[in-house]
């Protein structure tokens, strides 16, 4: 693969294959905006061969509800299919406008493609593990009635679904404290798509998840959404803290305290 040329091509020759983002040409205004003053600074990447576009789809975009005849565009020659789609990913992961699920869609394409999960990660720069998170991510929502309903930022003022794509990777991560199921997922983005699990809680939902190591997913939905957070910051001395953990045979001082309040008031805490 190299780069051969930087000139203008008509949009009514290009070609679209694949974009990693998803959803991303809705609203191009910001784009547009960018595009009157002081006009388009990055040029889109083709391939020689075809035009397909390797990157640059929202700027095509743009530049054709301006109702633009031609846009710049970096050309490249010996770029296959597997390359097209690197090239594409990278660009997004570079410019941080690309999220979990949109990886694991790209990763998920490769991997079908004849690459494996090392692979991939060595092709697009990002550590394996962050390939097999971004795929679970991916394929716990794929196919699924809640695809349509995710979100993958706000676009020009215009926001779509009800449900965050930084939700998906926070819910994987619920992972450090209890193997999810498929059922898990469904439940757990039922409850953020109704409401009953705010986006915005569901860290303290892990943290709920790790104090009750036997807790159910249904039984824990049903005490957030039932109960009362409070944050508290409690100072003691370390040498009395130390000593009365002791007494008690309790290892840590988040267990000590909910111990404490147990002993007064065994029915206020879930």
């Amino acid at each position: 693969m190299k780069k051969v040329k930087t000139d203008m091509i008509e949009l009514s020759k290009l070609k679209f294959v694949q974009n990693s983002r998803l959803r991303a040409t809705a609203d191009v205004s910001d784009l547009m905006e960018d595009f009157k003053i002081p006009g388009q600074l990055q040029p889109i990447g083709v391939r020689c061969s075809d035009n397909a576009i390797i990157y640059g789809n929202r700027r095509v975009s743009a530049a054709r509800k301006m109702e633009w005849k031609e846009i710049k565009a970096d050309f490249f020659d010996d770029v296959d299919d597997n390359e097209l789609l690197v090239m594409n990913v990278v660009e997004n992961i570079k410019r941080k406008n690309i999220g979990s699920v949109e990886i694991g869609r790209m990763c998920n394409l490769l991997k079908k493609n004849g690459l494996s999960s090392k692979e991939v990660a060595e092709r697009i720069g990002i550590k394996p593990t962050r390939v097999e998170s971004c795929l679970a991510c991916y394929r716990n929502v794929s196919g699924t009635d809640f695809e349509e309903l995710i979100s993958y930022g706000s676009r020009g003022g215009e926001s779509f679904g009800t449900i965050p794509e930084s939700a998906i990777w926070n819910i994987y991560h619920l992972n450090r404290w209890k193997k999810l199921t498929n059922d898990d997922w469904k439940r757990i983005l039922e409850a953020v798509k109704e409401g009953t699990l705010p986006t915005q809680k569901i860290r303290a939902f892990g943290r709920l998840l790790s104090s009750e190591k036997n807790i159910t997913i249904a039984k824990a939905l049903k005490l957030m959404e039932e109960a009362t957070m409070v944050y508290v910051d409690f100072v003691f001395d370390k040498s009395r803290l130390s000593e009365e953990m002791r007494k008690k045979k309790i290892e840590s001082p988040r267990e000590f305290v909910k111990n404490l309040i147990r002993e007064k008031y065994s029915d206020l805490l879930f």
